[in-house]
């Protein structure tokens, strides 16, 4: 490997994660996550699906890529379940869970 060359992209919880939203502009609606590789998992959100089942992805079928923003809100160094509790924390405070938001749990 050359030196300026970076390493691939690879999923690991190992060494902590990212907590992200993802925020529908025409509605306001919000969706939390966790991953471990925000390069490799937000992308795979707007991915055409033959047939989607999380409302997520409903609504990017319906309304387009264009219509969301993702961001990451941190990334930390914690183990996975902490990650969970964060995002299900962030996912009651913000209401999330459709109707309210995008969320599906």
């Amino acid at each position: 490997m050359r030196r300026d060359a970076q390493p691939p992209l690879t999923h690991n919880f190992d060494i902590g994660g990212v907590i992200y939203k993802i925020i529908q502009r025409s509605s306001g609606r919000i969706y939390f996550g966790i991953t471990d590789c925000a390069e490799l998992r937000l992308p795979s959100h707007f991915k055409h699906r033959n047939e989607p089942t999380a409302r997520l992805h409903q609504e990017i079928m319906s309304n387009g890529v264009e219509d969301f923003i993702a961001s990451e809100i941190a990334r930390l160094k914690c183990s996975r379940k902490t990650l969970r509790e964060i995002e299900r924390a962030l996912i009651r405070m913000h209401n999330t869970i459709w109707p309210g938001g995008l969320n599906s749990i």
